[in-house]
């Protein structure tokens, strides 16, 4: 890899305020003896690091298909010489019961001696997710011992079904231990089996699947799905078998596939290569460690709650966005002569100046979810979003209602509002926001509407669309950071309310609040599709579908 000159004394000093910053979302061990704890610490979606105390036996009067469900995260589960238990005769007089099922991005790595007995299945996995077995026995009394649909990988352990070892359903399964003789497909579904280092049948990678030396076979093929990270640290042969569909191929450190990819899940690499032309993201709440140095000539950036740890150096000669100097833990130095944005400095504002690649980012994702409106076109067509201008507070508020999915119920009638001084366009946008608890005015009869919105009065506005009351005591409205830290939805970047306030940072905001649980209820995102206020699909489309599971 390409080592780059040392630039400036600042880049030193850069170095040493980050040496020693801890990651916040380090997991703590924890013993569990009890079904209620197990399930409590597997379906968290922070991830979990559990050891069995005890024997669990999970009530068979509980009678639902699965027991625990995985949502999130990265979770190890050490066995400790203990069995989980879960079987149920159900109404077809049949085993039935799964103790444990992986949906959606998470990574549950399961460590042996021990044992897993299921009515149906020990373990099922969905394409998204990732399984890795390090010993123990597992008992499918139904059907068999695993239901792959996503990446299985088994290092050891013993597995025994009544109709096979494993049931393969558009599935990967990298039989390293070589402990698989039966595979079972009733469904005769596209599927694929690594084994001696040879990849054999036609799959779709969802996930992450990390191999050394990998052969696709003649007539096999392997298709790199959106979200899908193959990555091979030794020789890959028969490359024309891998399809390139939006995933990002990785070999010996360097991404070989130029594009623009998601990570979303937590990955480990001995080192990185992003090369000129690709753009990398670290999707919320996801870890990237690096064991050695980290090269960045294209663009790697780190969404809100991910955490990047690098034991080398990092050579940046790109863009490196990190959100928070506390997302970041390097034990070697920043060089090169790249930009650096987020909690490592600001981009074109300079130090503490505006972000415009976090706002550009964020007001394209709003722009493709019909959430947010530019102010007109450019010459190709293309949307304006005048990131830099001062939004008064009507034109604020307006784009909070369109946050909410609720434009066109805003603009179906007409609402009764006290205010005198709102403009005629504004008034069904400020009707709406008042008839629901989402702004109050400047007085009884003013609404400020011409006034520059400052810092904290969109966080307020924003709170209150989450579902939290300044009134009832949830937060106050003249500093509501405390709350916005604790929730994550801001951290130091939005504490001076003296600073310029920009569209752009409605932008990011309202990008952040998305993500965010509403006050006893789901996050925001899932509320809007669940409402029919947002497509599923423009939402895979950005990358953050994750949020809804």
């Amino acid at each position: 890899m390409t080592r780059i000159k040392k630039p400036l004394i600042f880049v030193l000093i850069i170095s040493m305020l980050l040496g020693n910053v801890a990651i916040a979302a380090d997991i703590s061990a924890v013993t569990v003896s009890t079904y209620q704890e197990l399930k409590k610490a597997l379906e968290t979606t922070t991830g979990s690091n559990v050891t069995l105390g005890a024997n669990i036996v999970i009530p068979s009067s509980l009678r639902s298909d699965t027991a625990i469900i995985i949502t999130g995260g990265t979770h190890t589960l050490n066995l400790n010489g203990f069995s989980i238990t879960y079987t149920y005769v159900n109404d077809a007089r049949e085993n039935s019961g799964v103790p444990i099922t992986q949906q959606g991005n998470n990574i549950l790595t399961i460590n042996g001696p021990g044992k897993i007995t299921g009515g149906f299945v020990a373990i099922e996995n969905t394409g998204d997710s990732l399984l890795v077995i390090n010993g123990g026995d597992f008992v499918g009394q139904a059907a068999s011992a695993l239901r792959i649909m996503g990446v299985t990988v088994i290092n050891s352990g013993t597995y025994t079904g009544r109709f096979g070892d494993v049931w393969l359903e558009d599935g990967i399964l990298v039989d390293n231990a070589h402990a698989v003789d039966k595979i079972n497909n009733p469904f005769k579904s596209s599927n694929a089996v690594i084994e001696y280092g040879t990849l054999t049948g036609n799959a779709k990678l969802h996930t992450l699947l990390v191999v050394n030396d990998l052969k696709i076979a003649e007539g096999s093929s392997l298709s790199l799905e959106q979200r899908g990270v193959l990555v091979v640290n030794g020789t890959l042969t028969g490359e024309k078998g891998i399809m390139h569909n939006g995933g990002m191929l990785i070999i010996n450190g360097a991404v070989a596939n130029p594009g623009y990819f998601n990570i979303a899940l937590d990955m480990s690499l001995k080192s990185l290569e992003v090369p000129k032309g690709t753009t990398v993201m670290v999707m919320e709440n996801n870890r990237l460690r690096i064991d050695g140095d980290l090269v960045v000539n294209g663009m790697l950036e780190l969404r809100s709650g991910s955490h990047l740890i690098v034991d080398g150096n990092i050579y940046n000669n790109g863009m490196l966005h990190v959100e928070t100097i506390e997302n970041l833990r390097l034990n070697g130095s920043i060089l090169g002569e790249g930009n650096t944005g987020g909690g490592l400095g600001g981009t074109s504002g300079g130090p503490g100046g505006p972000d415009t690649g976090r706002m550009e980012r964020a007001a394209n994702d709003l722009y493709a979810l019909g959430l947010f409106k530019g102010t007109g076109t450019d010459a190709l067509g293309r949307p304006k979003f005048d990131l830099l201008v001062a939004p008064t507070r009507q034109v604020a508020l307006t784009m909070l209602v369109r946050l909410l999915g609720k434009e066109a119920e805003a603009l179906s009638k007409t609402w009764e509002h006290p205010f005198t001084d709102v403009d005629q366009w504004a008034e069904p946008y400020v009707g709406y926001a008042f008839a629901n608890g989402l702004t109050k005015g400047v007085s009884t009869d003013k609404f400020g509407a011409n006034d520059l919105v400052t810092t904290y009065q969109y966080l307020t506005f924003a709170l209150r669309a989450l579902g939290y009351n300044d009134s009832e005591g949830d937060f106050r409205w003249d500093d509501p950071t405390p709350l916005t830290r604790e929730l994550e939805l801001t951290s130091d970047d939005y504490a001076d309310n003296n600073k310029a306030f920009y569209r752009g940072d409605i932008a990011i905001i309202s990008h952040m609040a998305l993500q965010r649980s509403i006050k006893n209820g789901p996050v925001l995102m899932k509320y809007l599709i669940d409402s029919g206020a947002v497509n599923l699909e423009d939402v895979k489309a950005i990358g953050l579908d994750h949020l809804i599971y």
